[in-house]
């Protein structure tokens, strides 16, 4: 298989990771817009981070992307989370 080579920007797929470092603040500045698109259409405002995905990849630890935006969102208004173990 062969992927779109501006995506990978020449490096073979797996081999690369760009890191949004500046993910939880841009999140941040975004959530009211969000919110208020849902409810303006009359839809429930929902964050769903599905748990068939592993968000902590190796370079979490380094990043701290994950964790940075998880503390972001738990001081947001309306957000509650549900877990299953």
């Amino acid at each position: 298989m062969q992927h779109n080579t501006f995506l990978t920007r020449g490096q073979r797929w797996g081999r690369f990771l760009d890191a949004r470092v500046n993910a939880p603040d841009l999140y941040r500045r975004q959530y009211r817009n969000e919110r208020r698109w849902a409810e303006q259409g009359g839809r429930r405002f929902v964050i769903f981070m599905s748990s068939s995905t592993d968000p902590f990849l190796p370079q979490e630890q380094r990043f701290g992307i994950t964790r940075a935006l998880l503390a972001q969102l738990s001081q947001l208004e309306g957000i509650s989370r549900l877990e299953r173990a």
